[in-house]
């Protein structure tokens, strides 16, 4: 989106926004005011602005994070409006798709080194050109390791559980790539409208599924909830 485009939410109960500056850099900082801890945007917003201003007593950042306005401070001593700046979020670009991360020590550029070979093929697939949908969560009674076990047998268990999607694959052909990061799982279609001509689904440690098939590419991202319970957001 533009410049000043954001959406904020919960990361390991931390809250985050992440915000396009007016640069067209993609910034995240913890959605929390440095000045008594209020929230600068709600739990999970969305819009665009062209500053941040904390409800509670009107200090103003900047989509970079600058403190640019905290009124009534004036001869405070020591105070230094630089050093009051929202603390910043590692945060990356994957194609269409934003990650962020809370270790303070993290490089943005690692994301893509790491997971090269699942950025170019689904680069090959046109990822950049898709357009959001919708979202939709899922409470689900089991591990999230579970459920992530029962995407990675995906070509074990899909001509069997799924005949729908079996006719419309060449089952023939279905390959799985595994590496200590990701793993890749592929097969021609038979030119259904939906699947199309090819299916890939990839899966990225720990937590993230993505399938790209015919004109779509949904997103599985699980978050447990419990020792037995967890949530898949689609």
């Amino acid at each position: 989106k533009g410049n000043g485009a954001f959406f904020s939410g919960t990361l390991a109960g931390e809250p985050y926004v992440v915000v396009r500056d007016k640069e067209g850099t993609i910034r995240a900082f913890f959605n929390v005011c440095r000045h008594h801890a209020a929230q600068l945007t709600p739990l999970c917003g969305q819009g665009c602005v062209d500053k941040f201003v904390c409800p509670y007593h009107g200090w103003t950042y900047g989509l970079d994070g600058r403190l640019t306005k905290a009124l009534r401070l004036k001869g405070i001593k020591e105070f230094k409006a630089k050093d009051f700046g929202l603390k910043p979020i590692a945060a990356a670009e994957f194609g269409p798709l934003v990650f962020i991360n809370l270790n303070p020590d993290a490089k943005k550029e690692q994301l893509v080194e790491n997971f090269l070979e699942v950025h170019n093929r689904l680069d090959e697939r046109q990822f950049n050109d898709l357009s959001w949908v919708k979202r939709v969560e899922y409470p689900m009674e089991c591990n999230w390791k579970v459920f992530v076990d029962n995407y990675l047998d995906g070509g074990y268990h899909v001509e069997h559980l799924h005949p729908a999607l079996t006719d419309n694959l060449d089952i023939s052909s279905y390959s799985t790539k595994v590496t200590p990061l990701y793993s890749i799982q592929e097969a021609e279609g038979v030119g259904d409208v939906r699947v199309g001509g090819h299916a890939l689904y990839v899966y990225m440690y720990p937590s993230l599924m993505i399938n790209r098939y015919g004109p779509w590419m949904d997103t599985n991202m699980v978050i447990p909830t419990s020792p037995s319970t967890c949530t898949v957001v689609l």
